[in-house]
């Protein structure tokens, strides 16, 4: 983090005043949508990275079973992403189960 013109800590790069816990290098802001479970989370939680991950990297951090991870659809910044991508401070994921059904 770099300090404002005036010395004090701009927060994070990109967004002045955000600033991660001791020790997290990224915030991201995650709402759980509709039928997926939240597991021990609020709906909507904010949670503290301590590393660089890609989406699918994060949504293994989570509570969801293994072989579940390819059926949630995620939305990054409201556009959908593939879970390849790499996950950036700020960001806000929208996670939710895809659907079928005829």
């Amino acid at each position: 983090m770099s300090p404002d013109s005036d010395g004090k800590n701009a927060g994070l790069p990109g967004l002045p005043g955000l600033k991660p816990r001791k020790g997290a290098i990224m915030k991201i802001s995650v709402e759980f949508v509709g039928a997926i479970n939240s597991g021990p989370y609020n709906k909507e939680h904010e949670f503290n990275l301590k590393e660089a991950l890609t989406v699918k990297g994060f949504l293994e951090t989570l509570h969801f079973d293994k072989g579940h991870i390819n059926y949630i659809q995620v939305l990054r910044n409201g556009k959908r992403c593939p879970h390849s991508e790499q996950l950036s401070n700020g960001d806000r994921l929208e996670l939710m189960l895809m659907v079928g059904g005829g």
